[in-house]
């Protein structure tokens, strides 16, 4: 009997203590759970915080006080203990450090730091492979690199949508606190905010920039404009009177030798003319400026040059060879583009003699309308014609021919304007054929 009520009593015990063992699993579940939805509560103030911090972010107009303000707010508001972040720069090769926390907490500028960009962690950022990296058990260093202590340490890529921007990584060197269940996720988003902050500022920035930089040439032009316009004036009046007082001496003298030297300084006071009218003209293509153009028919606007150049030279035995193939009609600045063509034909005359052939053709392909002149002159090499559409540069070093050295670079800019291309394939002591395409205008 006795037996039995020992027996009895052992079950009871044995029931009292799962009960009690089950008591206290229950209570450390309820902890927990108040401890998750403590956590919960903490991460969500701190989304409201973030939120804030956004706002006060974007209305820094400054981008070296805003990546200081992002440590700051980040480690006052968000609770982030010594933080630091890097940039990648523009060539993508390297690191460029911005603002970071010594171990006394201080803000620290680090913009003077870079280093090349490499290593798993970064380049796994770099790739997308990585959200977050985060070390419960990590090496803690001071300000001078020396190992004193461990604690944790996370890193999260700045993220630009799918761009990588740069990273920050935090530890807890400061204040020694143990790493929160929400601070990697924090930290995550805080990171994608910042990226997307940081890449909106450059670009705004840039864009700030290059707005200044395109005032400053407007400005510059203008100037430009007004000095060369005024020079033009003084010097075309004197011309003027030279062209004229040549031309009256020219019919009033019989001397062969003195109308030979009236003719040289006719023919330098002309030149002297085209180069102001040229400079002028190249003034105003690279102004501020709106194209008006008429609908023309591109071979008989080339047939009228050919033909222009011909009544200048009677009795010089130079050759024409016009290869003109059906066209449609095209929109063209009339006056710039005909000057342009003439200046194409002009230098083929120059730099070949007078029996070679001159040889002038159009075409059409798919997309453009094409023009080539050739002639069968001297030609050039190919570094020659590396620069032969540079201001101010000729063939001819020595300069024993005639001209500015500003034809073919307003030529280029006349049929930019009109959304073309222009070539050159020359070949020494053979010749040059300069390449026109012209976009066909759906």
């Amino acid at each position: 009997m006795k037996s039995n009520q020992t027996t009895i009593s052992d079950q009871y015990q044995q029931e009292i203590d799962a009960l009690k063992a089950r008591q206290r699993q229950l209570e450390e579940e309820v902890r927990h759970y108040q401890r998750h939805q403590h956590a919960t509560r903490v991460f969500l103030d701190h989304l409201k915080i973030l939120t804030q911090i956004s706002v006060e972010l974007d209305r820094i107009a400054s981008l070296d006080v805003f990546l200081r303000q992002v440590i700051e707010l980040g480690r006052i508001h968000l609770g982030i203990d010594r933080l630091s972040m890097w940039l990648l720069d523009e060539s993508r090769e390297y690191m460029v450090g911005t603002f970071g926390v010594t171990e006394h907490g201080d803000i620290r500028d680090e913009r003077d730091k870079r280093w090349r960009f490499k290593g798993d962690v970064v380049m796994a950022f770099y790739n997308g492979e990585l959200n977050a990296v985060v070390n419960e058990d990590a090496e803690l260093l001071n300000d001078r690199s020396e190992f004193v202590g461990r604690g944790w340490h996370v890193a999260v890529p700045l993220l630009n949508g799918d761009e990588f921007v740069g990273f920050m990584a935090s530890d807890n060197l400061v204040t020694r606190k143990p790493l929160q269940p929400y601070q990697a996720e924090l930290m995550q988003i805080y990171g994608a905010l910042i990226g997307y902050l940081i890449r909106s500022k450059q670009d705004r920035l840039r864009s700030e920039q290059q707005h200044i930089q395109f005032q400053l040439e407007r400005e510059r032009i203008k100037l430009l404009e007004t000095f060369i316009t005024n020079v033009a004036h003084e010097f075309k009046n004197p011309l003027s009177i030279i062209n004229t007082k040549t031309f009256l001496l020219k019919h009033n003298n019989h001397d062969t030798h003195q109308l030979t030297k009236l003719q040289s300084i006719n023919e330098q006071a002309e030149l002297m003319n085209t180069m102001l009218d040229q400079m002028l003209l190249m003034v105003r293509l690279h102004g501020d400026l709106k194209l008006v153009t008429q609908p023309m028919q591109i071979n008989h606007l080339l047939k009228s040059c050919v033909k222009r150049f011909q009544i200048t030279s009677v009795g010089e035995e130079r050759h024409w060879q016009l290869d003109l193939q059906d066209l449609p009609t095209y929109q063209i600045h009339f006056e710039w583009f005909e000057q342009s063509m003439m200046e194409l034909i002009d230098n083929a005359i120059k730099y070949s003699a007078v029996d070679d052939t001159i040889t002038i053709e159009t075409s059409q392909s798919e997309d453009d309308i094409i023009i080539r002149i050739s002639d069968t002159g001297i030609g050039m090499s190919s570094e020659q014609a590396q620069f032969i559409f540079d201001s101010l540069y000729r063939v001819d070093g020595a300069r024993t021919q005639r001209g500015t050295g500003l034809g073919l670079t307003i030529v280029r800019k006349v049929i930019e304007l009109h959304q073309g291309t222009i070539d050159v394939d020359s070949t020494l002591d053979v010749g040059s054929t300069f390449i026109i395409r012209l976009p066909i205008r759906g």
